[in-house]
């Protein structure tokens, strides 16, 4: 089959709307069999011996356009609901194609307020010809031999409907189930699609890469660890910028255990001040301890844990602390200053 340029996202119950619906496109606006996918056509579905569901996900993929048979049967459906999801994901070109009774009403959710044409509507059905044709660059038959399957198609059409099985009414429990199911269906879908993104991108770096060292600058942006480890300690940055600097070092000097009285004599200006804000506590032998139940210093605290547990999680095999070595020239250790200097809010100026 040659490449999909027009993706027919339908119903199983309603092929004969279908099979009728592609004969006015084909006649009137000159779409052919090959240019379509559509699973319920002959010569437009799933070939043999192929997996049902993996070749429509490779079919939604790059689709020139995406036209949807909004009938009743489509709405029910949680297959077709993934397929419309896909395609908007994607971004494809949409067109949604509402079959009675359904209503425009009726198009919620990544459908609101997208152009959509009725298909038993006479303008409606040349609109969509003009588009299609013009969207794919087709050479359309003559407007006469147009009009006229197109009279015969609406003409039909009523007796096409009422032939069609209507969805079954299913009770409310049993809906919110299958809600919940397309729901999640379509998370892990959006999840799937963007890892690919991701990995095409990583892909596309790593083949503009020059050298081993611009190689391990792209395999740092895209690790797992990498991105967590950032996140935590941007976290921390952020919750630190209110506290003043002598409070985040004597948070250091704390985590780091070493408490006491400080030697150095310029800081206590800073240290007085910070226990006037009741940042710090200081005891009659001068000793200097944070203030934990202030409610900035725990939230900053809480986040100095998540850093450290993250550290201390780190397989010793993982490449995180090797790439880590090497683009900060020291150990990714909880206790080094340089860590703490470098990610987590503290000043190399301000020490005891």
């Amino acid at each position: 089959m040659a490449q999909t340029r027009v993706f027919i996202s339908h119903a199983t119950k309603d092929k004969s709307l279908v099979d009728a619906f592609f004969d006015l496109l084909q006649t009137g606006a000159g779409l052919t069999p090959n240019d379509t996918f559509c699973t319920s056509l002959e010569g437009m579905g799933i070939p043999a011996g192929k997996n049902f569901v993996e070749y429509i996900k490779e079919q939604v993929q790059n689709p020139d356009l995406v036209l949807l048979i909004l009938s009743p049967n489509y709405l029910d459906s949680l297959f077709c609901q993934c397929e419309l999801g896909a395609g908007w994901a994607l971004s494809h070109n949409i067109i949604p194609i509402v079959v009675p009774p359904t209503k425009f009403a009726d198009l919620k959710a990544v459908l609101a307020g997208t152009q959509a044409y009725r298909i038993d509507f006479d303008t409606d059905l040349s609109e969509l010809r003009d588009q299609i044709v013009s969207l794919l660059r087709l050479s359309a038959p003559n407007t006469a031999r147009w009009d006229a399957k197109k009279k015969q198609f609406l003409e039909a059409l009523s007796g096409i409907l009422s032939k069609i099985d209507p969805p079954q009414q299913i009770a409310l429990k049993a809906h919110q189930e299958l809600q919940k199911k397309y729901d999640g269906t379509v998370e892990e879908m959006k999840s799937c699609l963007n890892e690919i993104d991701t990995l095409k991108e990583q892909i596309k770096r790593l083949k503009e890469c020059k050298d081993r060292d611009e190689v391990r600058e792209v395999e740092r942006d895209f690790s797992d660890d990498w991105e967590r480890f950032e996140e935590l300690c941007e976290n921390a940055t952020n919750l630190a910028q209110p506290l003043p600097a002598m409070v985040i070092e004597t948070i250091y000097q704390e985590e780091t255990g070493n408490v006491g009285v400080p030697n150095e004599m310029q800081t206590w200006a800073d240290i007085r001040a910070a226990a006037q804000d009741d940042y710090l506590h200081v005891s009659s032998d001068n000793a200097v301890s944070v203030n934990s139940d202030d409610p900035k210093i725990s939230r900053y605290m809480d986040a100095l844990d998540a850093v450290r547990r993250f550290l201390n999680a780190l397989d010793e095999k993982s490449t995180f602390k090797q790439e880590y070595k090497e683009k900060y020239d020291h150990r990714p250790v909880f206790s080094s200053r340089k860590l703490w200097e470098e990610h987590l809010g503290l000043l190399s100026h301000t020490k005891w």
